[in-house]
């Protein structure tokens, strides 16, 4: 089974982000903003995996009526849900997962490449009706 870890993209406007994967690949939490250089981004997801279990978090309700998480440390913006939940303590739920995921992560050096198709959806991948 594979451990959690940092990875590292490209952003459209150019610079890196991190994002923190599961142990199966699945996307727990990813940078605020982007880094002009890979080596800032690992910088930030550093500071992530440092603080993250004493960190501030706040919850927001986005237009599309779902929650959001944010993790700050000293004012500052560390961390963020990549995806909305539909209640609160889901929410608070993939926090503790964040905290546990990022304090045991290692840093995974490389930038993975996104797909523009991925990059570019234009909405949920799935609709509600099967």
């Amino acid at each position: 089974m594979l451990a959690s870890r940092f990875r590292f993209r490209r952003l459209s406007d150019g610079g890196f982000g991190w994002m923190l994967l599961g142990g199966n690949n699945r996307l727990i939490g990813i940078a605020p903003a982007g880094a002009p250089t890979v080596g800032r981004a690992v910088l930030g997801a550093e500071r992530a995996r440092a603080v993250a279990g004493t960190a501030e978090v706040t919850y927001t309700v986005a237009v599309d009526r779902l929650w959001h998480w944010r993790m700050h440390d000293g004012g500052e913006h560390i961390a963020m849900s990549a995806s909305g939940f539909a209640r609160r303590l889901d929410a608070q739920r993939a926090v503790g997962r964040f905290v546990r995921a990022a304090t045991a992560a290692q840093v995974q050096l490389g930038v993975v490449a996104m797909p523009h198709r991925v990059r570019q959806r234009p909405g949920p991948s799935r609709t509600g009706t099967l």
